[in-house]
């Protein structure tokens, strides 16, 4: 009798330990999975964030435009329809148009765009590591 029973006590510890290494399994599964997701979650906050400081960049690369624009407008001789500048990295590139729907000509020397009712439209689209954003200005 005492070696059946020996035989079962045998088995029972065995059966235990296998039990024992696929819990731990399991366990380091569930662990693994839940690391991961977080990690994900992580790198595209990661990735977001670097992203908006780039948009701010080129935003003000096309305000920079703008004000380039309105310095040119300032000085006697118009500016050209297109120009193009770069600052700090950052380029920006800036259209001009007259829009007076009923004008022959534009006293600046500007192209005309009978579509709208304004005397000027602008529009500048700064670029920063490929991240574009457009600032348009009607006056």
């Amino acid at each position: 009798m005492s070696n059946t029973n020996s035989k079962l006590q045998i088995q029972n510890s065995k059966f235990k330990t296998g039990v024992s290494v696929l819990f731990v399994v399991f366990i380091m599964t569930i662990v693994l999975a839940i690391a991961l997701g977080v990690s994900g979650i992580i790198f595209k906050q990661t990735k977001m964030l670097g992203e908006m400081g780039q948009s701010v960049a080129a935003f003000f690369a096309a305000d920079s435009g703008i004000e380039q624009l309105l310095f040119l407008l300032y000085k006697s001789p118009p500016p050209q329809p297109l120009f193009t500048g770069e600052c700090g990295g950052a380029n920006f590139q800036v259209l001009t148009k007259c829009g007076l729907k009923n004008a022959t000509s534009c006293p600046a020397g500007l192209e005309i765009d009978y579509s709208r009712d304004v005397y000027y439209w602008t529009k500048s689209v700064g670029n920063y590591r490929n991240i574009k954003r457009a600032i348009e200005i009607e006056y």
